[in-house]
């Protein structure tokens, strides 16, 4: 009877002092976003979009005015005897312009690649080239948050 009182306080003990927070629950909001303005790629456009009207609010004090223009670029990085592509490089450029009262106030780019191997059916590997896009861009977003937030 001690025995198991005692692993049943030990396992309550060591689930309730965990520290478990969820990861934006610290993260300060200092900001709003009165009006992007995006150019560039579709497919970033269309993430990033999404991420700033989440902070879209004419009512606070300290809203910025965002700017920014997205590229992405594939280039052939291995190629076999035949002349075929055997990898690639995939490359997104996000610049970033902040500006409150007419005034710019910073401006950054965020740059991140990747290599990937070929695929045999180019359906197959547009769809990845579309999910591996996903990806980067999401990470280049919680940096991107991570600037604005200490202008």
């Amino acid at each position: 009877m001690k025995s198991k009182n005692i692993v049943f306080l030990f396992i309550f003990c060591f689930l309730s002092a965990c520290g478990y927070q969820p990861l934006n629950l610290n993260q300060k909001i200092n900001y709003s976003i009165l009006t992007f303005n995006l150019e560039g790629d579709n497919q970033i456009n269309k993430i990033l979009e999404r991420n700033f009207e989440k902070y879209k609010d004419a009512n606070n004090i300290n809203s910025i005015k965002i700017s920014s223009s997205s590229k992405v670029t594939k280039s052939e990085s291995a190629k076999d005897t035949a002349g075929k592509a055997i990898s690639y490089n995939l490359s997104i450029n996000i610049n970033i312009t902040a500006t409150k009262n007419e005034t710019k106030i910073s401006k950054k780019i965020f740059d991140k690649k990747i290599s990937y191997d070929n695929l045999t059916s180019q359906f197959e590997l547009k769809q990845y080239e579309r999910i591996l896009i996903n990806d980067l861009v999401n990470q280049m977003i919680d940096e991107i948050n991570y600037f604005l937030s200490n202008i």
